[in-house]
């Protein structure tokens, strides 16, 4: 995804503003009903599962989307869990933000010469997580 398009997706989901360009925006409810996201449906579209198992939205370019994935949460980790055991696989060399409260954790950096953003999110019982990711 190119980084001034990242960039205008987070800011506007950051300010909780509207794109002039998305008129209609819609409810994604995941097969488990535990992970939702209001998107914008007049920028994205719900396309395919891909390998990884993650819903893609896609957008009016090839290069623009992002994906939602919803897990068990069988250890039920907390997000500082969650974040341990990514740097634990990834390192953190390539990250450079992470914040994370008691019911979510968002990681942003690097993934090669791309731009990566992921939100996850616990679900209110803590039994799902909830994977939105953007890169």
């Amino acid at each position: 995804m190119k980084p001034r398009l990242v960039v205008l997706f987070l800011v506007s989901v950051a300010f909780g503003t509207t794109p002039v360009f998305a008129e209609t925006w819609a409810n994604y409810r995941d097969d488990t009903e535990k992970c939702r996201l209001v998107y914008p449906s007049s920028v994205f579209t719900i396309s395919w599962t891909d390998e990884e198992n993650y819903r893609r939205f896609s957008g009016p370019d090839e290069d623009i989307y992002f994906r939602i994935l919803a897990l068990t949460n069988e250890d039920h980790l907390t997000p500082a869990e969650i974040k341990a055991e990514y740097i634990k696989k990834k390192g953190t060399k390539d990250l450079v933000y992470d914040r994370s409260e008691k019911d979510f954790l968002v990681l942003s950096g690097f993934n090669g010469p791309m731009i990566f953003y992921t939100k996850i999110a616990l679900s209110s019982d803590k039994e799902t997580i909830c994977v939105m990711h953007i890169s």
